[in-house]
Formats: structure tokens, C-alpha cells, sequence
């Protein structure tokens, strides 16, 4: 018998000499890093060349490496599109999602009902579609139905979430009454910012959110939250091409929250229309994206606060594809393919 070792976490695989090939043989740090050279349907074809090479392709080592290179400084994102190739004429017919990303330049596409709530986590995709909810990979175009949700209010909304230690992804799914959406008075300014445990699952709150944050927001931004420097923070989006930053700062005794900075991206409104804020990169650059898209004109703009710069990344669509105008698209940043096969 043979044994090959990974000396990080000890993961052990045995193979017959008489039957395995002189790759079998590697280290299985070695192997991960030659398969994680390899692109995603190479990836999938791997998986019929033996039990041992499932095995690995489907070992967390391997998924948490791939694709070799994914720590990069360098900014990912994945734009999804429904509408390039309806197969049905109905409106609540399964239309065919279209998943393009930046730094990998994949493309792959999915059925998917009318989207209502979408959420990224580590390569999958939480899309919630009235009751139903759906886990997809984007990178490999394969989804799975989850549980329906068991209620008689009309309204749910789901999060997503993973659970590090144990390797699990979590979906937690609130309901509210239909006539909570339009509150009004007092009530409606009055947001508490809180935290779910994706191990304990419980909710911890964190603070209230300012009136002043709340009413400064435009009725169009979503509702977002970074990391800034390291701290709790919030994007809003003032005016047509204005957007404030608010940091929550703690010490002994309170947390309160600071505007840390204004900015406006209006000398770029030419070319830059109607943009929303969409995130930060690890390089500290607030990632800003449009609404509506068009074939012509698919990208994703990221500013340089210290620098007062802005520059655009172009997506590369192909002509085939029926482009409606003003095609509302999905956009989810620090986006890396993923292995998983669902």
C-alpha cells in the first residue's frame, strides 16, 4: 500500500501500487496545486478518472484552493442577467439566468424563476423567489430547490450564510406581514443593525442605526454594509451622483456612528450613468455599478477615495446574446468560482 500525506491538515489517501498511476504517487499538496491549474470543465471530466481523484476534487482542501491563484488583490465580481433567451412566454415562467464574471472570464447559465432576493457566500448563490428558495453554483450552471417555506405571510426574505467550522452553508428565511412594507411614522426610521450566528443561530444586536442615516438614504440604494478600514460601515447614496460613508466606532462604553466621508463621482457622469454603490475591494476601492445595463456597455467602475480617480472594468458580452434596453442586472462582487457541485 501507498500513502500520501498532506502535511497542513494531515489528510490521508491510500492507493493500490498495482493499480495507480505514477500521479497518484504526489504529494496531495502537489496534486491540488497541478488540478487547481485546471479549468472548471476540466475539473468536472476529472472527476470519472478514478474514486481517488473524486475523492480529492472533492476534498475541502481542494475546494478552499481553487482556483490556485483565487487570493489575488486583484477585484472579482459576477454579474447575472434573465431575459437573453426567455423559453417560456409567461411571466412566472423559469427563464434562463446568465452568470458573467470578471477575472475568470466564465460564463454560464442557469433556470431560474423570477429573482426577488439574491445573496453570494463563497462562490453560491441564495436565490429567493417568493417562498422558494434555490442554491446555485454559477460557475458550473447547476442549482438545487430548497425546502419550501412553511408560512401564510405572502413576504419572505432570505439570507445566506456559512458556517467556517463545521464546512456548512446556512439559509435563514424571515416572513413579515404584507402591511409592514408600508409603515409609516417613526417606525419605519428605526433600524437595528444585528448579527446572526451561523454556528449558535442566534441574533445578537449590535446597535440602532441613525434616523440621520436612514433619511439621508436614497429610496432606490439597497441597503448595504463593509468593511472600511477594518470597521463596521454604511454606503449611502444622497443624491444622483453623491454617496456618503458612515463608520460605526466603539469604545469602552458606547458605539456611535461618524460620517467619515463624502464623495461624488458626477465628473465621470458621462460615462458613468446612474451608478449604485455595490462594495469595496481589498485594496480599499468602492465598487459602483449601474442599475440597467446594455450590450454595449457592460461594466463595473471602482473609485479611489485617496486619489479622487475613477476607472472602468468592461464585461465581455457576446452579440449573440439578446440584449432588452436597460436590462436589469444583478451584481455581486469578491466573487471566485467554486467547485462545489451541486
Amino acid at each position: 500500500m501507498m500513502i500520501t500525506r498532506s502535511k497542513k491538515n494531515k489528510t490521508t489517501f491510500t492507493t493500490n501500487p498495482q493499480t495507480s498511476s505514477s500521479f497518484d504517487g504526489l504529494p496531495l499538496d502537489l496534486v491540488i496545486e497541478i488540478l487547481g491549474r485546471f479549468p472548471i470543465k476540466s475539473i468536472a471530466r476529472f472527476l470519472l478518472v478514478s474514486k481517488l481523484w473524486a475523492t480529492i476534487i472533492h476534498s475541502r482542501d481542494f475546494i478552499e484552493s481553487f482556483p490556485l491563484g483565487s487570493c489575488s488583490s486583484q477585484p472579482r465580481f459576477l454579474i447575472a442577467f434573465s431575459g437573453l433567451d426567455i423559453k417560456k412566454g409567461t411571466h412566472y415562467a423559469k427563464e434562463d439566468w446568465y452568470f458573467f464574471s470578471s477575472s475568470f472570464l466564465s460564463r454560464s447559465s442557469c433556470p431560474l424563476p423570477p429573482v426577488y432576493h439574491s445573496h453570494y457566500v463563497k462562490g453560491l448563490l441564495c436565490i429567493g423567489s417568493g417562498r422558494e428558495q434555490f442554491t446555485v453554483n454559477p460557475t458550473s450552471g447547476k442549482s438545487i430547490a430548497l425546502p419550501r417555506v412553511r408560512t401564510r405571510r405572502r413576504t419572505t426574505k432570505s439570507f445566506f450564510g456559512y458556517d467556517q467550522v463545521n464546512d456548512e452553508y446556512k439559509v435563514l428565511c424571515m416572513t413579515e406581514a404584507l402591511s409592514g412594507l408600508h409603515a409609516e411614522g417613526p417606525s419605519r426610521l428605526s433600524i437595528n443593525l444585528m448579527r446572526f450566528d451561523s454556528r449558535s443561530e442566534e441574533f445578537h444586536l449590535i446597535t440602532r442605526v441613525p434616523t440621520e442615516i436612514v433619511l439621508s438614504k436614497d429610496q432606490y440604494s439597497q441597503d448595504m454594509i463593509i468593511n472600511y478600514q477594518g470597521k463596521v460601515a454604511i454606503p449611502t447614496k444622497t443624491s444622483t451622483y453623491t454617496f456618503d460613508v458612515w463608520v460605526m466606532v466603539q469604545n469602552a462604553e458606547e458605539r456611535k456612528w461618524l460620517k467619515k466621508l463624502t464623495f461624488s463621482v458626477e465628473p465621470w457622469k458621462s460615462s458613468c450613468r446612474f451608478i449604485y454603490f455595490k462594495g469595496i475591494t481589498q485594496t480599499g476601492e468602492f465598487i459602483m455599478a449601474p442599475y440597467c445595463y446594455d450590450s454595449e456597455n457592460v461594466y463595473v467602475a471602482l473609485y479611489n477615495h485617496y486619489t479622487d480617480t475613477l476607472r472602468k472594468i468592461k464585461v465581455q458580452v457576446s452579440a449573440d446574446f439578446n440584449f432588452k434596453p436597460n436590462l436589469p442586472g444583478i451584481f455581486f462582487s469578491d466573487y471566485i468560482e467554486c467547485v462545489r457541485f451541486l
